[in-house]
């Protein structure tokens, strides 16, 4: 499962053991390369996998420089978002979709 869930959004390199005890209940720690160049993926459907049914799988990342939280980009942030800037100006959807 883990190798599958690190694959939607790069080439999965390893999990984290300790993510998989108990006491992080719904949660895992993967360590993914990922192409920089393309919006990070804030999260993917995985159909049923013959372990769980179709589940939603909402991904969080860490450690990253600059992340743009309306458009999923890295290398800026959303106050310096021409996507965000211009939902601003014409009173448009100015809601983050990448976090906080």
């Amino acid at each position: 499962m883990t190798n599958i869930i690190g694959s939607i959004v790069g080439e999965f390199l390893e999990v984290d053991d300790d993510s998989l005890e108990e006491g992080w209940g719904l949660f895992m720690c993967v360590c993914i390369s990922i192409d920089v160049s393309q919006p990070l993926i804030c999260g993917s459907l995985l159909k049923n996998t013959g372990l769980v049914d179709d589940l939603w799988v909402v991904l969080k990342y860490e450690k990253l420089p600059d992340i743009c939280h309306k458009c999923g980009r890295l290398g800026h942030t959303y106050l310096s978002c021409i996507k965000f800037l211009e939902a601003e100006y014409v009173g448009g959807d100015t809601s983050l979709s990448y976090g906080p």
